[in-house]
């Protein structure tokens, strides 16, 4: 998830428009997304998407810009970190691989002849994916994208009887950053390498989306659901900030592009 960097540049009139549609600029060699909205703070982010500056509605693009300069050492190192994080998670398919899937231990079993992913038991209690080899990386994530929409829906559908509301449409995305989102309209939707942390962790991430169907903001009121569903979500937030860096890219048998 994006690293992020916060201050206030003390500008006026910046609360007085909606928000506005985010627009690639350059800034001393670097190319940024600006978003603009009724904020008082410039907030900083690197994520997968490159550069990403929040900002006053009204705050001059040229104190825009020297900010971002302002900041380029920080970036670099925010930059040279994911980078490092990345190659540090990547994974080779090979048979054997064991995974935890949902705080259960999984090992891979990669086979010729296999047209599509299954499930079977192992004699430790545990479970064996069987994938074929003509396209493990493809298979792995289908086979964990309906392990984990099961699982999804039985935890949203939990939580939304704690909090009283009904139960919405769950998918499974893949969203480059963040692990889940929540809207009226089409409901909730959870990225399936949530399947790869630790079962509260998924399970703060749950509890955080059900908790904007009753409040569709990140007020007092919002954090007071999610402590309803979730009472250790601080803890937990940390956590996943900490240790969704780490989730896995798998590569298939051989190495090659993820």
């Amino acid at each position: 998830m994006p690293a992020e960097l916060k201050v206030n540049p003390h500008a006026s009139g910046e609360d007085a428009l909606p928000s506005s549609a985010a627009r690639v600029a350059p800034a001393g060699g670097r190319a940024y997304r600006l978003l603009r909205s009724a904020r008082r703070t410039v907030a900083l982010q690197v994520d997968d998407t490159g550069i990403v500056v929040r900002a006053p509605q009204r705050m001059p693009r040229h104190q825009i810009d020297a900010f971002v300069d302002a900041h380029g050492a920080w970036i670099e190192r925010q930059v040279q970190r994911r980078r490092e994080r990345r190659l540090s998670s990547l994974r080779t398919l090979v048979r054997g691989l064991s995974l935890s899937v949902l705080g259960r231990p999984v090992m891979l079993d990669i086979q010729d002849g296999v047209r599509r992913p299954r499930w079977r038991g192992d004699a430790a209690g545990g479970d064996v994916l069987v994938l074929p080899d003509a396209d493990p990386v493809r298979a792995l994530e289908t086979a964990l994208r309906a392990r984990a929409l099961t699982w999804f829906e039985g935890r949203v559908a939990e939580h939304c009887h704690v909090l009283g509301v009904a139960v919405p449409v769950v998918r499974v995305g893949a969203a480059r950053t963040r692990w889940g989102s929540c809207s009226q309209r089409s409901g909730i939707r959870l990225h399936w390498k949530l399947a790869l942390l630790a079962p509260e962790l998924a399970d703060y991430v749950v509890a955080h989306e059900v908790a904007h169907l009753r409040e569709m903001n990140h007020s007092e009121r919002f954090w007071s659901h999610v402590s309803t569903l979730c009472p250790d979500w601080p803890a937990l937030r940390k956590r996943l900030r900490r240790e969704g860096e780490h989730v896995p890219t798998f590569l298939p048998p051989g190495g090659g592009d993820c």
